[in-house]
C-alpha cells in the first residue's frame, strides 16, 4: 500500500490522446489475436457447426469481461455455450485451453531465452528460425498426441508470439506515458513474464499479481523504478479494463438474437 501511495498520478496529465489511443488499440489487438488463437485451435475439434470467427470474437470479448470475476466464469461460460450451440464436448474445451496454455508458456520461455542470452544483432534471425521450426513440427506433434486431424497448427506459435509482442508494446507505451523510455526488448520480456500470471489464473485475469510482477522486475526496465513500473502496469490495466468492458458489453446482444449459421440456416440463441 505504501508503494502505491508513492505513485505520482499528476504525471498522467501529460499523457496525450494519441498515446492512450495507441494503448487502447494494442489492447484491441490482443483481443483480435486471442480470438484467432482460440478459433484456429477449435477448428481441429468437434464443434458442429464450425464456430464462425465473428462468433468466436464475441465469445472471447464476453468471456474476457467475465474473467475479471473469480473462478474463470468466462471460460466456463464459453465452454457451456459451445457445448449447447455447437455440440463441442466440455472435455474438448478443456483440451483446447490446455493447448493454449502450453503453447503460451513455451513461447514465453523461448522468447525470454532469446532476449536474455542471444546477442541483440542475432535476436531477430534466431527468433524467425525458431518460429519457422516450431511451426513445421507443431502439426505433426499435435496430430500424434491428440490422435485427430489437425487444422492450421502452423499458426499456433506465430499467433501467440504476436500476442506477446503486442503485450510488450503495451508496457512500452504505458512506460512512455509516465515519462520513461526503455528498450523494447526489455519491455517485451517483462510483459511476457507478467503474462504468465494471467495464464496461471491464480487471480482473475492475473489482476494485481501481474502488476506486482512487473513492478518487481523494474530492474530490467532501467531507468524505470519500481514506482514507475507499477504506475505503468496500472495504466495498462485501466485501459485494458475499459476496452474489455466496452467490447464485452457490445458483444452481449449477439448471443440473444437470431444468428446465421455456416449452413445458411438461422437459430435463436
Amino acid at each position: 500500500m505504501a508503494v502505491i501511495q508513492q505513485i505520482d498520478i499528476t504525471r498522467l496529465g501529460s499523457a496525450s490522446f494519441g498515446q492512450l489511443g495507441l494503448l487502447a488499440a494494442a489492447v484491441t489487438g490482443n483481443l483480435i489475436v486471442t480470438t484467432a488463437i482460440w478459433w484456429v485451435i477449435t477448428l481441429s475439434f468437434d464443434a458442429r457447426p464450425k464456430v464462425h470467427p465473428s462468433r468466436m470474437a464475441g465469445l472471447i470479448c464476453v468471456s474476457a469481461l467475465l474473467n475479471y470475476l473469480p473462478m474463470r466464469p468466462g471460460f466456463l461460460g464459453r465452454a457451456a455455450y459451445l457445448k449447447l450451440k455447437h455440440g463441442l464436448p466440455v472435455r474438448q474445451s478443456l483440451v483446447i485451453l490446455l493447448i493454449v496454455l502450453v503453447i503460451g508458456t513455451a513461447v514465453l520461455i523461448a522468447s525470454a531465452i532469446i532476449v536474455l542470452w542471444v546477442p541483440s544483432r542475432y535476436q531477430l534471425l534466431v527468433g524467425m528460425a525458431a518460429v519457422a521450426a516450431t511451426s513445421v513440427v507443431t502439426g505433426p506433434l499435435a496430430t500424434k498426441l491428440l490422435r485427430r486431424r489437425i487444422i492450421g497448427a502452423w499458426l499456433w506459435v506465430p499467433l501467440r508470439l504476436v500476442d506477446i509482442l503486442i503485450n510488450g508494446v503495451r508496457l512500452w507505451l504505458a512506460l512512455a506515458i509516465v515519462g520513461i523510455e526503455v528498450p523494447m526488448d526489455r519491455a517485451l520480456i517483462v510483459a511476457a513474464t507478467g503474462m504468465l500470471a494471467s495464464l496461471a489464473g491464480i487471480t482473475p485475469n492475473g489482476l494485481g499479481l501481474r502488476e506486482w510482477i512487473i513492478a518487481a522486475l523494474a530492474g530490467a526496465l532501467e531507468p524505470a523504478t519500481v514506482i514507475d513500473a507499477l504506475a505503468a502496469a496500472l495504466i495498462d490495466r485501466a485501459v485494458e479494463a475499459i476496452v474489455v468492458t466496452g467490447a464485452g458489453l457490445a458483444c452481449l446482444p449477439m448471443f440473444g438474437s437470431a444468428t446465421v449459421l455456416d449452413d445458411g440456416s438461422s437459430r435463436h440463441l
